[in-house]
C-alpha cells in the first residue's frame, strides 16, 4: 500500500476490519428483517439505535441512511421526504457505518418489505459483481470501475445515479489520508480499502436499489488463511 490514499495507520488489524464489515452486514440485515409494514423512517432509526447499542457500537464513522419507498431515490447527502411510511412489498435499503475496534464497517443493501424479489434488487447485485470482475481483471481506475458499472446498468434498463460512486474505508478515521470518491481515482484501487457503491434508479417506477460491499473482499479473506 505505497499510495499515499491508500495508507492506514499503525492500528490498522486486518482481522478486526474484516470483523468490523461482518457486524455491519449482521446489523444491516437484523435491522432490514425486523422492519414492519407502516414504520416510518424515524421509527426506523430509533430501532436502528437500539439494534446498534445490543452489538456494542458506541461510535459511527458516518450517519445511518435508512430509506423508504420514493426516498430509495436519495443520495447520501440529500435528506429523506417526511412521513413515507414502509407499505407492503415496497422497496427501501439500509446503509451503515458503524466503528468496531477502531475500525470502520460500511454496508448497505436494498430489501423488498415481506420479502421476495425485485429486477432492482437483483440488478444491483449484478451490477456490483460485473464491475468488480473488471477491476479484478482488467486493472481499472475508479473511474474506469464506474464507466463499467453505468454500461452495466443501461443495459440492463436502468441508470446509474454516479453521485454514489463509493469511498475509502480502512481503520477510524480512514479520511486523515483520503477524503475523495472511488469514482474520482486516478489508478487502480487496491483490494479492500475501497467501498464499492451502487445506486441503480428505475426512472420509471420513481424507485432505487443500493448496494455497497468492500471492494475484493475475496482478495482481503484470503490474506487471513
Amino acid at each position: 500500500m505505497g499510495r499515499a490514499e491508500e495508507q492506514v495507520s499503525e492500528a490498522f488489524d486486518l482481522k478486526t476490519y474484516l470483523r468490523a464489515r461482518e457486524v455491519t452486514k449482521t446489523i444491516v440485515n437484523e435491522l432490514a428483517m425486523s422492519l414492519a409494514p407502516g414504520t416510518d423512517e424515524v421509527e426506523a432509526h430509533e430501532l436502528c439505535k437500539s439494534i446498534f447499542a445490543r452489538h456494542g457500537v458506541a461510535k459511527l464513522w458516518h450517519p445511518s441512511k435508512i430509506r423508504f419507498g420514493k426516498n430509495t431515490l436519495c443520495t447520501f447527502k440529500e435528506v429523506s421526504e417526511p412521513n413515507v411510511r414502509l407499505g407492503m412489498g415496497e422497496l427501501f435499503y439500509v446503509d451503515l457505518g458503524p466503528v468496531v475496534a477502531g475500525h470502520e464497517g460500511d454496508y448497505g443493501e436494498t430489501y423488498r418489505c415481506g420479502g421476495g424479489s425485485d429486477p432492482l434488487i437483483s440488478a444491483s447485485r449484478e451490477i456490483f459483481n460485473v464491475t468488480e470482475k473488471a477491476w479484478r481483471e482488467q486493472g481499472l481506475t475508479g473511474e474506469g470501475l464506474y464507466k463499467v458499472a453505468t454500461a452495466a446498468a443501461k443495459e440492463r434498463g436502468f441508470k446509474l445515479d454516479l453521485r454514489s460512486d463509493g469511498h475509502r474505508c480502512g481503520d477510524f478515521p480512514h479520511a486523515v489520508f483520503h477524503k475523495g470518491g472511488l469514482g474520482e481515482f486516478n489508478t487502480h484501487p487496491v483490494p479492500g480499502l475501497w467501498i464499492l457503491e451502487i445506486h441503480l434508479v428505475d426512472e420509471a417506477r420513481e424507485r432505487a436499489a443500493f448496494f455497497e460491499d468492500v471492494l475484493g473482499l475475496q482478495e482481503l479473506e484470503a490474506q487471513t488463511v
